[in-house]
């Protein structure tokens, strides 16, 4: 297997950050970029260290399974493949659309992400 490229950050020189996103498991989004382009879909999987998510029907791979004991007829099993953080976005609740958002307070101090342009909540932090 190839090496493991992530992101350095401060001044330790080997060490790998977790990036912090703005999506979770069970958010709606849209790919943006790519054969999928226009996708939408829910969050399966992130991989913080290497930046990328899984979306549930985007980016589909072709896997060729020999036949074992608990698949028996073996052949082509398609499964989806990480995308790049970058090519997905939250999906605006209005229109249906990409959208960026913010985190906003609201009141009693809790957190919710908002869409830019609609100031629709996303989902509550």
């Amino acid at each position: 297997m190839g090496r493991l490229h992530v992101k350095e950050r401060g001044k330790s020189a080997g060490a790998a950050s977790l990036v912090k996103f703005k999506v979770r498991v069970g958010d709606q989004v849209v790919i943006v970029a790519g054969r999928d382009k226009g996708k939408v879909g829910e969050i399966l999987a992130i991989d913080r260290i290497r930046g990328r998510v899984k979306v549930k029907g985007g980016c589909m791979s072709v896997r060729h399974q020999k036949p074992s004991e608990a698949n028996p007829e073996g052949g082509r099993m398609r499964q989806e493949a990480s995308l790049h953080i970058s090519n997905v976005m939250h999906v605006d609740p209005q229109t249906k659309k990409p959208v960026r958002v913010r985190v906003e307070r609201r009141d009693a101090g809790v957190r919710a992400l908002v869409a830019k342009g609609s100031n629709l909540e996303v989902r509550v932090l």
